[in-house]
């Protein structure tokens, strides 16, 4: 199971996102992952880095999807969801450079 972590200003300060606690990796990828497992591996993580020295605080939530092929899917359907977006502001853009290109045309053309 990956779990991402991000390093503070302060040294030995870590934030770790449950977020990213989607399920197991290959080749165990396709099975369930509850809330419960997710804290178990969470404390033990917790544990060695406090053990260690380390400060550290949690961000976010355990994802809604019970494993990883599941996160991965989600995933790629926010990515597919995110460029669409920007294909239609992209063109929204091209449309207004085009749209004041032509008015500039008309208003400067002599008449």
């Amino acid at each position: 199971m990956d779990v991402f972590a991000e390093a503070m200003a302060k040294a030995k300060h870590l934030v770790l996102y449950q977020s990213s606690m989607a399920g197991w990796e290959p080749p165990h990828a396709s099975e369930t992952v509850d809330d419960a497992t997710r804290q178990t591996v969470l404390d033990r993580i917790m544990a060695a880095l406090t053990y260690a020295g380390d400060v550290v605080e949690l961000e976010g939530r355990f994802p809604k999807v019970r494993n990883h092929v599941e996160g991965q899917i989600q995933l790629e359907q926010e990515l597919a969801a995110a460029r669409l977006k920007w294909r239609e502001e992209d063109e929204l853009r091209r449309r207004w450079r085009n749209d004041t290109l032509e008015e500039h045309r008309h208003r400067d053309t002599p008449r």
